[in-house]
C-alpha cells in the first residue's frame, strides 16, 4: 500500500505530482531521476498516477518506474474509474484523445473495464468509451487466437512426428 502522506514540500515527490498536475513530462522525468515515488500521494486526491491520467506519456514513466496500475486514490477509485469519469467530464477533444491513449495503456496492462466509478457513481470505462475498450479486446483476442494456433501447431507437428 502505498504511503498516503503527502511528500515534504520542495522534495523530488512532491515535484514529481507538480509535474503530473501540470502535464509536464520533463519535469516528471527528472523529478524521477532524482528518487521521486512513483506512487507519492496527492492531498485529498490520490497517488501521482490519477493526477496524470490526461498525459499519457508520463503515465507511461510512472508505471516504469514502479506506480501501482491499480492503486485507489482518495475516493477508492482505480486508475481507470477515474480515467472515465474525468473523459466524461471533459469537453476539450485533445484532453479526451490523451485520456484514451491513457485507457488503452491501463487496459492492456489487465485494467478493469466493467468498473464504475464508486464515488461519482459514474459507469464504467466500457459505457464510457467503447471503442477503446473494443480495440483491446481484438487485440486480446488475437494474442488469444494465435497461441492457441501455435499450440495446435506444436501438436499437430508431434503428431505428424510418430
Amino acid at each position: 500500500m502505498a504511503d498516503r502522506h503527502p511528500p515534504p514540500p520542495g522534495s523530488p515527490s512532491a515535484e514529481l505530482i507538480h509535474a503530473c498536475v501540470e502535464g509536464s513530462l520533463f519535469g516528471a522525468l527528472q523529478a524521477l531521476r532524482q528518487g521521486a515515488n512513483p506512487n507519492a500521494w496527492r492531498l485529498n486526491e490520490g497517488p501521482a498516477l490519477h493526477s496524470a491520467l490526461a498525459w499519457p506519456r508520463i503515465v507511461e514513466a510512472l508505471l516504469q518506474a514502479g506506480a501501482h496500475p491499480q492503486e485507489r486514490n482518495h475516493w477508492c477509485e482505480r486508475p481507470l474509474e477515474k480515467l472515465a469519469a474525468d473523459y466524461q467530464l471533459s469537453d476539450d477533444a485533445d484532453e479526451r484523445s490523451r485520456l484514451e491513449q491513457t485507457a488503452l495503456l491501463l487496459l492492456r496492462l489487465g485494467g478493469n473495464p466493467h468498473r464504475g466509478s464508486p464515488f461519482w457513481n459514474t459507469p464504467s470505462l466500457k459505457a464510457a468509451m467503447p471503442h477503446v475498450v473494443a480495440t483491446v479486446e481484438a487485440e486480446q483476442r488475437a494474442v488469444h487466437l494465435e497461441h492457441a494456433w501455435a499450440a495446435r501447431g506444436s501438436v499437430s507437428a508431434k503428431r505428424a512426428r510418430l
